[in-house]
């Protein structure tokens, strides 16, 4: 899955931000904010806020996703959904969470809803939609899927071809291969976009 490879960009992300907090006395797991009154404004920070909070389910779900522990890191990240329903990051670990854990058909709808916040490149939750409906043996709604990832920008045509996901559809894109085109909407025009023929050896 595309986002899978670029996790480390964003819990590097978080790490950022809690060094940011630290610097401010704020730490997820500080019984007492540390930062003076006059560095934070006019009063501290409780240190069961909002902010405390999310740093401390960030850290959780980074070490349990880095781990592989996906049921912990998908409670993680939809505790962080509740926090805040405008965190891409975490709609987005909360998906790819789920889809390594196998619910697949739970992945879909996050997926969704990670596009809709804006997480990642726009072709990264098709591409991953259509990773899950391929392993649900949809190959109609994956291929709609894959193609909505191309039409949107996706071009890693060797990775689609690699990727494990996907292995259900290779009879699909060698169809597509045959013909080498694949058609993307873009601004209510049709666009060809060259695909390179499969190897043969």
């Amino acid at each position: 899955m595309t986002r899978a490879r670029r996790a480390g960009e964003s819990i590097a992300a978080h790490t950022a931000a809690r060094k940011w907090a630290a610097d401010l006395g704020l730490s997820g797991d500080a019984a007492v904010p540390q930062a003076s009154p006059q560095r934070l404004g006019p009063a501290p920070i409780a240190p069961d806020s909002l902010v405390v909070q999310t740093l401390r389910l960030h850290r959780d779900g980074e070490a349990a996703f880095t781990a592989k522990k996906w049921a912990e890191a998908a409670a993680a990240y939809r505790q962080l959904t509740t926090l805040n329903p405008y965190d891409p990051d975490a709609w987005d670990f909360l998906a790819l969470s789920l889809h390594h854990n196998g619910d697949d058909r739970a992945a879909i709808a996050v997926f969704e809803r990670s596009a809709e916040s804006g997480a990642g490149f726009p072709f990264d939750p098709p591409y991953n939609i259509a990773c899950c409906y391929a392993r649900l043996g949809d190959k109609v709604a994956a291929m709609r899927w894959l193609e909505r990832a191309f039409a949107l920008g996706y071009r890693c045509i060797e990775d689609v071809r690699k990727d494990e996901d996907l292995a259900p559809l290779q009879v699909t894109l060698t169809l597509l291969d045959a013909h080498r085109i694949l058609w993307r909407v873009s601004s209510g025009e049709c666009l060809r976009v060259s695909i390179p023929p499969a190897s043969t050896g």
